[in-house]
């Protein structure tokens, strides 16, 4: 399993293990994995409005975060996959927040380097993914997976908040 997948393919092996959950409700829950996404994403643009677009993808970036270290701690089923769901659309919500900054805010001989940099927050994600998979295997529970990555997303949103007070409202 790749490491993009690392976090579903983990949680379906241990969610049917720890709690019972056939493939038809994995897939369920797939679905509204997504379904949450698209309407997060079309509500966006008013958050952003609201807070600026710096600061709404802070918000995005640490939600996801704590909200997959909800997850690691989560007991039951439901609260799981209602805190899993939560953070796929959390956590992915910041990426037009980020772009649109870029494009408006750097010339267009830059903006390569500049979308390499806020890549730091995908690379934090496959490195914890990847490291929380190793975790996982050495201590058999994908929780500790979950914890380093939640983790990681908190601390990329920490490095974001220099960019979010320079980008105006």
């Amino acid at each position: 399993m790749t490491c993009g997948c690392r976090h579903f393919g983990v949680l379906v092996t241990d969610a049917r293990r720890d709690f019972g959950l056939s493939p038809s409700w994995l897939m369920a829950l797939r679905f509204a994995e997504n379904l949450s996404l698209a309407a997060l994403n079309f509500a966006t643009p008013k958050i952003a409005s609201k807070l600026g677009r710096g600061w709404a993808a802070v918000l995005f970036i640490s939600s996801g975060g704590l909200l997959m270290i909800g997850v690691a701690s989560a007991r039951q089923a439901w609260l799981a996959a209602l805190l899993f769901v939560c953070r796929t659309a959390m956590g992915r919500a910041n990426v037009p927040c980020v772009q649109s900054i870029i494009f408006e805010s750097v010339l267009p001989k830059h903006r390569g380097r500049w979308s390499a940099i806020t890549s730091f927050k995908s690379a934090t994600n496959g490195a914890g993914a990847w490291i929380g998979g190793y975790l996982a295997d050495r201590t058999g529970d994908y929780r500790t997976s979950f914890l380093l990555t939640g983790a990681m997303h908190v601390a990329s949103a920490v490095v974001f908040i220099p960019i979010a007070c320079m980008v105006p409202s």
